[in-house]
């Protein structure tokens, strides 16, 4: 048989989509040949594989683009990029991703760090203190990473929220996406994504941490209920649509490197307060049923936000015993 009769290896059309994900614009047949190391032949054979994954493939005059991923692609993807070895799970309909990956976390322990659970719809979708989270199918990104011995939660929450800030603001050009101490992500006040951090122990007696990441990408206003048009925005509102996956890509990249540097070097914690939406702000709390007010003056990575009320002494407020009930002026 020629090799032109054989459809392309996996490597080959992983190599067509990653040059797809990594490109600022569209590729000629040429370009593409020369980033994937492929004849120029192989390449349309590696984007006919693609087509036939469901991957959405924009034509510009003989120049391709990638216009959305399938599913059926995911998993493949992020272990050619982040890891083999690596578990992932993807799914198009489940209940919580965090669900999902706690089920996988209790029977591996220690072997599921690393593992990816990610979703296009979830029925159950949970964030912090019980509320509900909710995932346009198709339109959304939930995914929650498993991490084994971990860090306190207040500093996995410091540390994934700047990573996924980090990658938005990568692939989507956006200058500036905030972040609402505990776990918001925001942009010009409304909420893009979140986080949400649960702690488990494997049946081996390993402590893990179930790190759920929710973030809205493609999401239109017709998407939202009309109780969220208010309060929540997506990078297709905010005029940067970008492929799911590409963003999801960047985000397990930058948390990965996260989660293997302490968070509480100097240039983590400037990161953090360049994004803060609560820095120099008047704020009111309730901590443990006590009601708080102060000025935030800084995070402290494992101990909580820290806050100088009247009195003039700091006090740290983690985000486990906290809740927000309103600001002030101030800040930025």
């Amino acid at each position: 048989m020629n090799r032109s009769d054989t459809a392309p290896s996996p490597t080959q059309w992983l190599d067509a989509l990653v040059a797809l994900l990594d490109a600022s614009g569209p590729l000629s047949h040429e370009q593409l040949a020369r980033a994937t190391g492929l004849p120029p032949g192989e390449t349309r054979r590696a984007l006919e594989a693609l087509a036939r994954e469901d991957v959405e493939l924009e034509d510009h005059g003989g120049r391709v683009r990638l216009a959305e991923a399938g599913l059926g692609v995911f998993a493949d993807l992020l272990k050619h990029r982040h890891g083999r070895a690596r578990r992932v799970a993807v799914y198009r309909r489940t209940a919580s991703t965090q669900d999902a990956a706690a089920r996988i976390a209790a029977d591996s322990g220690r072997g599921a760090d690393g593992a990816l659970v990610v979703a296009d719809e979830q029925t159950a979708g949970r964030g912090r203190l019980g509320r509900s989270w909710w995932t346009a199918p198709g339109r959304a990104l939930a995914w929650t990473r498993v991490v084994a011995r971990p860090a306190s939660p207040e500093a996995l929450v410091f540390g994934v929220s700047l990573a996924v800030a980090e990658a938005v603001e990568e692939t989507s050009g956006l200058e500036r996406v905030g972040l609402r101490w505990p776990n918001d992500l925001v942009v010009a006040g409304r909420k893009l994504g979140g986080i949400l951090v649960e702690s488990r122990t494997a049946r081996d007696g390993t402590p893990l941490a179930l790190v759920g990441i929710g973030l809205n990408v493609g999401v239109t206003r017709a998407d939202l209920p009309d109780e969220l048009r208010s309060a929540v925005t997506s990078l297709a509102l905010l005029g940067a649509p970008v492929p799911r996956l590409r963003v999801l890509d960047a985000a397990v990249g930058r948390t990965d490197a996260a989660l293997a540097t302490p968070p509480t070097t100097p240039e983590r914690r400037a990161a953090w307060r360049a994004r803060s939406t609560l820095l120099g702000r008047r704020a009111v709390f309730d901590h443990r049923g006590e009601r708080v007010a102060g000025e935030v003056i800084d995070l402290d990575p494992n101990a909580g936000l820290v806050v100088r009320g009247d009195t003039g002494v700091p006090r740290h407020l983690p985000a486990a015993e906290t809740r927000l009930i309103e600001t002030g002026s101030g800040g930025r």
